[in-house]
């Protein structure tokens, strides 16, 4: 490589300098700048009446005048009356141009080039660029962006100081490629760019050094994913697919799968059968149920997996162990007795009614029964069935979690928890009554040993980018997973230090199969038994190097890489996911259960708030709740937007009889938990937030979503904040409210569609990639010179790349 000096470019070191902020060190770099667009100056006009105030002219003219005078704010404003072939005139100003009146003067003869104005009856040309007629000029200019505040005409003038060097930049693509192609060679197209002689010999080398890139990008995904396969062959444990198994795990669903969601479980199953490392993308839409989809993916995989497995000696699962037999005679503490005996005198209804049905089996039950220090409902010593009834305040996610745990150590001593609601109890006795019988039935003739729980099966983590998303995911799977004997935990920076200690240390042992967590799953002093499974939510919201942590991570003991899933509720268009995510198979998940209400959607001026208040207020007398979103957490002396914290305040003074709560990112975890737990527990009716909602967060009660400066989100974004509501039964709502400065169009794209694929081309196509999906986080690449009509190659090149590999073999 070939440092950039001052003495090679005849420049200054400020701007060797400023190159070098903006990522421009070598030569190499430099010609790697490449050009955006072109000046087309090829044909030159005679007569203002013949220019096009579309677009830019030339026109040859003569000054007639030139003046230079101060603006108001101090600013040097050259102004030159023109006078066309006809004896026509108009007008050209320009702005801190000091040579103007040193180079320029009356009666030269020049040529102008820029985009006309007509107003008043007036043609005028702002700012154009300038020369004398008789130069001869170069009729195709390339335009190139800024960097670092070095405009265009610097990076024009300088390119001939590294002219030489084009011939020695090497050839990206392969021979056999470009010969198939028809392409130029890399050093041709490089001139062809910087110092084009036509339109179409730019526009041909803009088209081939666009495939360039795209093919670099292509061919590093597809060599990964495949020395990945070749590589890790028998690395990966191998799943098959039991449809049976499937089958029962959807049994337990109180709803049925969609097609789509089919389709992608058994993409994602057919992948696990392989041996080596599953490596796949699966995008959905907002709602259309991906979190089930997953789930179901990882019982099976523990469900199969145990049946490969050799018991573990714990005393768990199907039988009665020892450990169990000899639990009742185990000593209690009196107070215990004491409680139970209380409980015995008051049963509830449901209890009641379940305790009657107890009596009619052949089986001998005790009721409110003291095992280890809890008291159990109902206990079956002759098989080691208990049965749990769970009333309203276990509800609360922290209860949720509290019965999980309680239930994984009842279940550690070999003895079976089946756990009701009252619910279900009173509205669903006759499937609580089959289930009761099934279970004892089970204990009375335990299945083979490898299909027993306790086995030796695989683990599986599911990391998420936030506390509130990953403990949403823990409550949301556990019953599930516990219907299936399969135990679960969580792992997040906001638990005790003996918390994480425990949960470290039953993870290591094996004791727990799914562990849920955020960034805390990555630390060095976390380990696994038998990682077999990565589930990664939210795949964007993590840097590079972090995901790969998690996807890399081997067992401590067996050493076998897991399957990956990630896993994105943003959706990408299908070209610009094979730019980014090359290396990944993908599965898209667009269709939306049946039933489900499309949300409706308003973009509403300022004079319009009072209207959408008072539809507001409504809402919440009718008990349900709102979000309301903006896009700084602060006040801005700067921009005239509403804050999260100003916006808390005008709330509860226009709603001065609801309860308005308030979340941020600042905040710490726990806070924001509380909050997030509050809301759900229906103690806020209104929440003023910042965009820490986005993604994830469930709550069926909310039927609302406002967000303020709504221009000021890019249209991916604003879908994700309308998927947070239309959750549950109700129709849902949102409103987007704009700025007094905002006269665009861009947000009728949400009135006009719900579908989040189709507001992500048009954000890509109004936005670029960067700036809508995050560079840096996301792994989205910064073109230099392909753009988003050259992602229509992307299909064509891994074809090509495909074939060539093939052949090369």
């Amino acid at each position: 490589m070939t440092l950039l000096t001052k003495s090679l470019l005849h420049t200054t070191d400020s701007y060797i300098k400023r190159l070098q902020k903006g990522g421009i060190s070598t030569v190499e770099d430099l010609i790697g700048h490449y050009p955006r667009t072109y000046k087309d100056k090829s044909e030159v006009l005679e007569f203002f009446s013949y220019v096009n105030i579309k677009e830019p002219n030339t026109i040859r003219v003569k000054i007639e005048s030139l003046t230079t005078e101060r603006t108001r704010n101090n600013k040097e404003l050259s102004k030159a009356i023109l006078c066309d072939k006809a004896g026509f005139l108009s007008e050209a100003v320009w702005f801190n141009r000091k040579y103007m009146l040193q180079k320029f003067h009356a009666g030269d003869t020049v040529k102008i080039y820029g985009k006309p104005k007509y107003e008043y009856g007036k043609l005028s040309f702002p700012s154009p660029d300038i020369e004398f007629a008789k130069d001869e000029g170069i009729s195709i200019v390339p335009v190139y962006p800024e960097c670092n505040y070095i405009p265009s005409a610097w990076f024009e003038g300088k390119m001939g100081c590294i002219r030489e060097y084009l011939r020695s930049i090497p050839e990206v693509l392969p021979e056999e490629i470009r010969t198939q192609k028809g392409f130029r060679t890399k050093a041709i197209n490089l001139t062809a760019i910087h110092f084009p002689t036509s339109k179409a010999d730019f526009e041909r080398a803009r088209t081939e050094l666009a495939y360039e890139e795209l093919f670099s990008l292509q061919y590093e995904g597809i060599r990964r994913k495949k020395s990945g396969e070749e590589i890790s062959t028998g690395r990966a444990i191998s799943i098959p697919m039991n449809p049976e198994t499937v089958k029962e795990i959807i049994s337990h669903l109180p709803f049925p799968l969609t097609n789509g969601q089919k389709v992608v479980l058994f993409q994602i199953l057919k992948d696990m059968e392989k041996p080596h490392s599953m490596q796949r993308l699966l995008q959905g839409d907002v709602g259309t149920g991906k979190t089930i989809v997953v789930m179901i993916a990882a019982i099976h995989a523990i469900l199969e997996s145990r049946k490969q497995s050799l018991p573990l000696d714990k005393g768990g699962g199907g039988g009665i162990s020892q450990k169990h037999t000899d639990f009742p005679f185990l000593p209690y503490e009196k107070e215990l007795v004491e409680r139970a005996k209380e409980l015995r005198k008051n049963l509830t209804h449901p209890e009641k009614k379940l305790w009657y049905f107890l009596q009619t089996l052949e089986t001998t039950w005790l009721r409110q029964k003291p095992i280890d220090s809890f008291i159990v409902d109902f206990y079956c010593s002759k098989y080691g069935v208990i049965i749990e009834i769970d009333g309203d305040s276990h509800y609360e996610d922290d209860a949720k979690i509290y019965d999980v745990r309680r239930t994984q150590n009842l279940e550690g001593y070999g003895l079976k928890v089946l756990r009701f609601t009252n619910s279900e109890v009173e509205n669903e006795f006759e499937r609580v009554c089959e289930r009761i019988v099934e279970g004892i039935d089970k204990r009375r003739n335990p299945p083979s040993p490898l299909c027993q729980e306790g086995t030796i099966g695989i683990q599986v983590a599911i990391l998420a980018p936030t506390e509130i998303l990953a403990r949403q995911h823990f409550v949301s799977s556990m019953k599930l997973l516990a219907e299936f004997g399969i135990t679960s935990d969580f792992l997040v920076g906001g638990l005790t230090p003996k918390q994480k200690t425990d949960v470290k240390s039953r993870l290591r042992n094996g004791d727990i199969s799914v562990i849920i967590g955020t960034h805390a799953l990555i630390e060095d002093t976390v380990h696994f038994e038998n990682l077999a499974f990565t589930i990664v939510d939210e795949q964007h919201r993590f840097g590079v190097e972090q995901r790969r942590a998690l996807e890399q991570y081997s067992s401590h003991k067996t050493g076998v890489l897991p399957h990956v899933l990630n896993m994105t509720a943003t959706p990408i268009p299908r070209t610009l996911s094979l730019t980014i995510y090359g290396d990944q198979d993908i599965s898209v998940l667009s269709e939306y259960p049946v039933g489900r209400k499309p949300i409706h959607m308003r973009v509403l001026a300022e004079t319009e708030r009072t209207e959408a208040y008072n539809f507001i207020s409504t809402e919440v007398q009718a008990g349900r709740q709102v979000y309301w979103i903006s896009p700084l957490v602060e006040e801005s002396e700067t921009l005239d937007v509403a804050s999260a914290v100003n916006m808390q305040e005008i709330l509860q003074s226009v709603f001065p009889n609801f309860r308005v709560g308030l979340i941020h990112g600042k905040m710490k975890a726990k806070e924001k938990d509380a909050i997030m737990q509050s809301f759900y527990n229906r103690e806020i009716d209104i929440l003023s937030s910042t965009s820490v909602v986005e993604v994830g967060v469930d709550n069926p009660n909310a039927t609302v979503m406002c967000i303020e400066a709504a221009e000021r989100f890019g249209l991916s974004q604003l879908h994700q904040f309308r998927g947070r509501v239309g959750r549950g039964k109700d129709q849902s709502y949102c409103y987007l409210f704009t700025t007094k400065s905002y006269t665009g169009e861009r947000l009728k794209a949400m009135e006009r569609t719900n579908d989040g694929f189709e507001l992500s081309e048009i954000d890509l196509e109004l936005r670029g990639p960067g700036e809508v999906y995050g560079v840096r986080q996301s792994g989205v690449p910064e073109f230099k010179i392909a753009d988003i009509k050259d992602l229509e190659l992307v299909s064509e090149i891994r074809e090509d790349i495909e074939e060539w590999m093939r052949i090369k073999k």
